[in-house]
């Protein structure tokens, strides 16, 4: 019996220029225009389809383990200055023992079902908490602290609340990564969630981890 796991997903990301935000890729999945890539094998299924880009697994990581480090090139995009990825994403069930999705940035190599190389931060997006990690070919995984709280309010003093408490099951979330200088502010529905300093790192390259069921992006902006 297959569990599915649905994200539908608004994907927004934004680059400074000169204090101004900028539109450097946009694409609602009308069609494939923008060249992503396509696999139908006995792992994966990467589609265009009915206006979303469709990523399933075709089996859990309990039966048969492994999962896609999908991700593409975008030309305008340079990692070392300001930018911010938004995005809404809907998850309807969650069917693998790993209960997240997660988005990365930095170098990675072109070969989606391959071992990663290259230098990235990847963001594990739960419904319990928020986990920055990091990426080297030669150090491997570093896993920084999970967040599992939110601020109610902007000030730096305001309470905190349990983060289960601001996804809303079954509805659409509203995701924000953003990079001020090298400040990480991860943010769910308009609440600060994370923060972190990081070493800034180049490249070009925007990504996605699939371990679980089925995801589904709906339309992605660079800006």
């Amino acid at each position: 019996m297959k569990i599915y796991f649905f994200i539908l997903i608004i994907f927004l990301v934004f680059q400074n220029s000169y204090g101004q935000h900028k539109v450097i890729f946009k694409d609602k999945f009308a069609n494939n225009k923008n060249g992503w890539k396509l696999y139908h094998d006995s792992d994966f299924v990467v589609k265009v389809y009915e206006g979303k880009l469709y990523i399933e697994k075709l089996e859990k990581n309990r039966i048969r383990n492994g999962c896609l480090w999908y991700n593409k090139i975008m030309p305008n995009l340079d990692l070392k200055n300001d930018f911010a990825i938004i995005f809404y994403a809907k998850a309807l069930t969650y069917g693998d023992i790993f209960k997240a999705f997660d988005i990365q940035w930095g170098n990675l190599n072109n070969c989606d079902t391959c071992n990663v190389t290259g230098n990235i931060y990847q963001i594990d997006f739960s419904p319990n908490q928020v986990r920055l990690a990091s990426f080297n070919s030669e150090k491997g995984w570093n896993y920084f602290e999970a967040s599992t709280k939110y601020k109610v309010k902007k000030h730096p003093n305001s309470d905190e609340r349990p983060l289960k408490n601001l996804i809303k099951a079954g509805k659409f979330n509203k995701y924000k990564i953003k990079q001020i200088g090298n400040l990480i502010l991860i943010y769910i529905n308009n609440k600060e969630v994370f923060r972190k300093e990081i070493i800034l790192i180049g490249g070009n390259t925007i990504g996605i981890q699939q371990t679980s069921s089925i995801i589904h992006f709906k339309s992605m902006f660079l800006l």
